[in-house]
C-alpha cells in the first residue's frame, strides 16, 4: 500500500451499503488558512490504490460492500481545525431537475430540503459566462398579497447561509413567459418579492458549479415590508420626481430591485421609477449614457394598471404635452432575466441624461441652408437616432440641414475642428480627446428614398480632408446629415458640431465610371505590352473588366471568354473635363464609392 506522505493527516473509513457516487468535502474552520487535501484508498489489502485525491473537494464511485480509506491531511506541519462533509447519492439528476418537473409548495411559510447534485440546466437557460452549474425547480401559488423572503441555507449540521448558491423567482406560465420578479442574490444572499395573491411563481435554485456538496435547504416567509429598504422608488407608487426641462442624473442599479404585480411586461425586471411632468410642448428624449443590459420605458397613466409605453430602449423620445405626466421606468431587458446574474457586484451606476430634442433632428425636420455658402452650427447633446434615419454611416445623434442647387456645379461640405490625430491614432478611454464627427450628403430619390451621395470618411481617404463634395444639379434638393461617432457621451467629447459649405471647382481626384466594385481579383495573364508601371486595379461593371492605374492613363481590359487572358479595351487619360492634365504619384491607388457611382483615383 502506498500512501503519500503529509506533514498532517487525519484518516477515516468509509463502507459503502451501496452503489453510487459518494462526494467529500474539507474546509477549513478559520479565513485565509491553506486548503485541505482530501485523498481516497481503495480496500485494505497491500495491492490498495489511490482512487482520487484534491483539495477541498473530491468525488468517487464507490460500490456496495466496499471499503475505502479517507486521508484529510494538509502541507503545513501546525494543527488546522477543519470541518469535513460527506454524502452519497443515486446517479441520476433529482426530481426537479427541469422547469415542467418543479415541486409544489405551498403556505405562506416554510421550507423544503434539496440538492442540486447531478442537476443540469435546460436550453433556455443561461445564466451568464461566470456560472455554469445547474437548477432545480419548485412552484409555488401565492397564499396572500404581500411581500416574501426566500433564503437557501446549507443542508449541514448547523445550518448555515449557502454562499454559492442563488434563488431566482419568476413569474410566467413557461419557458418563453419567464420573467424574474425577485431582486439578484449575491452569493449567499436573501431575495425577496412583492407577490400578488393566487399568482403561481416558479422559482430556481442556482448553484454556480463551484460547489461539490450542493445539498440545501430553502426557506421562505411572508413580510410586512420589503427585505432592502435602502432605496425608495421600486414601486412605481413611490416613483422619484424628475422636475427640470434638462439635467443629468446618476443612478444606482441595485440588486435587489424587483418587479410588483400588474407592472407592464415591457418595462423589464429589476426595475426602478421616475415621474416627470411636461413643462412645455415639444420633443423630449431620456438617455442612458454607458447603459450594460439596461433601457428605459417611458409610460403615460397614473397608475401600473393605466400604464400606456410610448417608447424604449437606451434612449427615448416623447411627443410631450404642457402639463402631461410620464413615468420612466429602467430595469433590465426582457433578455437579460438570466444573463443579469453578470452583475455580481451590490450595485453600480449609469447617468440619466434628459431634455428637449434639436429641431432638426429629423430629416424631414431638416434647417435651410441659404445661399452657395456659409456656415452651420449644431449641438448633438439632446439629438436621437430615429428609425427614418438611414444606417449606411457610423455615427449616432444626428443633426440634418437641408440645401436648393440654384445652379449645377460642384458643392463642398466641409466640417470645421477635425483633428487628423484623433482620426488616425488611438483614443485611450480613459483620456477623452475631442469628439469627432462625420459628415454626409444625400438626395431623395423618386420613391422618396434617402440616396448616399458622399461622406467625409470617404474623402479623407481620398483628399485627407473631412469634407463630402458632391456635383450638384440645378432644381435638386440635398440634405446634409451631421452625426457623432462615439457610442458614450464621455464629458470630455463636445457635442458640438459646425461645418461650411461653398461652390468649388471639380476635384482633380474624381472619375465617373457606371459602376465599380472593389476587389482584389487575380486575374490570368495580361497581354500588353504597353502596360507601364500598374498602381492599382478595380473590377468594373458587367460584363465585367479590369480597370488599372498605369503612369499615364487608366487602363481598362475584359477578360476572354476561355479565362486565361486579359485585353485591353479602352484607355482613358489623366486629363479633368477642361482637358487639363493631371499627374497621378507612383503610390496612387483605386477607390470606388459605390453609393455615389464615383471611383476616386488617390
Amino acid at each position: 500500500m502506498q500512501i503519500y506522505a503529509r506533514h498532517s493527516s487525519l484518516w477515516y473509513v468509509i463502507d459503502a451499503e451501496r452503489t453510487g457516487p459518494y462526494r467529500l468535502s474539507a474546509k477549513a474552520a478559520e479565513r485565509n488558512a491553506p486548503p485541505i487535501g482530501i485523498t481516497v484508498y481503495g480496500g485494505w489489502a497491500s495491492d490498495t490504490t489511490r482512487i482520487v485525491t484534491g483539495t477541498d473537494k473530491v468525488e468517487f464511485i464507490a460500490h456496495a460492500g466496499g471499503n475505502f480509506l479517507v486521508q484529510v491531511w494538509s502541507h503545513e506541519p501546525w494543527r488546522i481545525p477543519a470541518r469535513l462533509v460527506w454524502d452519497q447519492h443515486p446517479h441520476s439528476p433529482p426530481e426537479n431537475d427541469d422547469f415542467a418537473d418543479g415541486q409544489v409548495l405551498a403556505g405562506s411559510s416554510g421550507s423544503v430540503k434539496g440538492t442540486n447534485y447531478r442537476a443540469t440546466l435546460e436550453a433556455f437557460e443561461f445564466y451568464g459566462l461566470r456560472v455554469d452549474g445547474a437548477t432545480t425547480w419548485f412552484t409555488w401559488t401565492a397564499p396572500e398579497a404581500g411581500w416574501y423572503q426566500w433564503r437557501l441555507l446549507l443542508n449541514e449540521r448547523p445550518l448555515r447561509i449557502a454562499p454559492d448558491l442563488h434563488t431566482l423567482v419568476f413569474s410566467g406560465t413557461d419557458t418563453h413567459s419567464l420573467r424574474r420578479v425577485s431582486s439578484i442574490p449575491s452569493r449567499g444572499d436573501n431575495t425577496h418579492i412583492p407577490a400578488e395573491l393566487g399568482k403561481e411563481y416558479h422559482i430556481a435554485v442556482l448553484d454556480d458549479g463551484k460547489r461539490l456538496i450542493s445539498d440545501y435547504e430553502l426557506r421562505w416567509s411572508s413580510r410586512a415590508q420589503p427585505l432592502y429598504t435602502h432605496f425608495s422608488n421600486d414601486m412605481f407608487d413611490d416613483a422619484e420626481t424628475i422636475e427640470s426641462t434638462s439635467g443629468i442624473r446618476r443612478l444606482s442599479i441595485h440588486k435587489f430591485r424587483t418587479v410588483e404585480p400588474g407592472e407592464p411586461e415591457l418595462s423589464g425586471t429589476g426595475t426602478a421609477w421616475w415621474r416627470w411632468v411636461a413643462p412645455a410642448d415639444g420633443r423630449q428624449v431620456f438617455r442612458l449614457d454607458k447603459a450594460r443590459h439596461e433601457k428605459l420605458t417611458l409610460f403615460t397613466g397614473t397608475s401600473v394598471e393605466d400604464l400606456e409605453p410610448v417608447d424604449d430602449g437606451a434612449a427615448v423620445v416623447a411627443d410631450a404635452l404642457q402639463g402631461e405626466s410620464y413615468s420612466l421606468s429602467l430595469g433590465f431587458r426582457e433578455t437579460s432575466k438570466f444573463a443579469d446574474l453578470e452583475y455580481v457586484t451590490y450595485e453600480y451606476a449609469t447617468e440619466l441624461h434628459w431634455g428637449p430634442v434639436p429641431k432638426n433632428d429629423r430629416p424631414d425636420e431638416a434647417e435651410v441652408l441659404a445661399g452657395v455658402s456659409g456656415s452651420a452650427s449644431g449641438n448633438h447633446t439632446y439629438a436621437t437616432t430615429s428609425d427614418d434615419e438611414p444606417n449606411d454611416i457610423q455615427g449616432h445623434s444626428s443633426l440634418w440641414w437641408s440645401w436648393h442647387a440654384s445652379s449645377t456645379g460642384w458643392q463642398r461640405f466641409e466640417l470645421e475642428g477635425w483633428n487628423a490625430e484623433d482620426i488616425q491614432g488611438y483614443v485611450h478611454p480613459r483620456e477623452p480627446t475631442r469628439q469627432q464627427s462625420i459628415l454626409a450628403v444625400y438626395r431623395r430619390t423618386d420613391s422618396d428614398d434617402l440616396e448616399l451621395l458622399a461622406t467625409s470618411d470617404h474623402s479623407y481617404v481620398a483628399s485627407g480632408r473631412m469634407e463630402a463634395t458632391i456635383r450638384a444639379r440645378e432644381g435638386e434638393n440635398y440634405l446634409v446629415r451631421v452625426a457623432l461617432r462615439a457610442t458614450n457621451l464621455n464629458p470630455g467629447w463636445s457635442r458640438e458640431t459646425a461645418f461650411t459649405y461653398a461652390t468649388v471647382p471639380a476635384p482633380k481626384w474624381k472619375r465617373i465610371l457606371p459602376r465599380v466594385v472593389e476587389a482584389n481579383p487575380q486575374p490570368g495573364d495580361v497581354e500588353d505590352d504597353g502596360l507601364d508601371r500598374p498602381r492599382s486595379l478595380a473590377v468594373v461593371g458587367d460584363p465585367e473588366r479590369v480597370v488599372v492605374a498605369t503612369r499615364d492613363n487608366l487602363a481598362v481590359y475584359e477578360d476572354q471568354p476561355d479565362g486565361t487572358v486579359l485585353t485591353r479595351t479602352d484607355t482613358i487619360p489623366y486629363t479633368l473635363e477642361d482637358g487639363e492634365s493631371v499627374a497621378v504619384l507612383d503610390h496612387a491607388i483605386l477607390h470606388w464609392n459605390q453609393p455615389a457611382s464615383e471611383l476616386y483615383l488617390v
